[in-house]
């Protein structure tokens, strides 16, 4: 299914990588995820729901860093922003309905 010519390898890579992040392991979710991002034939919803699960990702792992800083483990320092998280925080921006 997720051969190049299959009609459906986009929905599978979509949800092995769904798979992956649901059972821990964030990094062969951000693997397997991150190359639909770049394909220009990937469907847009599948690009969307990406864009979520991928920032879902980097909160859980702002979130464990921040824990081990807060145990007084030191962290790593945090890697540079992708493209994909920038575009998934644009997403989350709101009109103000209080302007008129």
């Amino acid at each position: 299914m997720m051969d190049e010519g299959s009609p459906w390898r986009y929905s599978a890579r979509e949800l092995l990588g769904l798979a992956a992040f649901k059972s821990g392991k964030p990094e062969e979710a951000r693997s397997i995820l991150a190359p639909l991002l770049v394909d220009q034939k990937t469907p847009q919803t599948i690009i969307e729901r990406t864009q979520i699960v991928l920032a879902e990702i980097a909160e859980a792992q702002t979130a464990a860093k921040a824990d081990k800083q807060a145990d007084g483990t030191p962290a790593a320092t945090a890697p540079a922003a992708t493209a994909a998280d920038d575009a998934a925080s644009a997403g989350d921006a709101k009109p103000d309905s209080t302007k008129e």
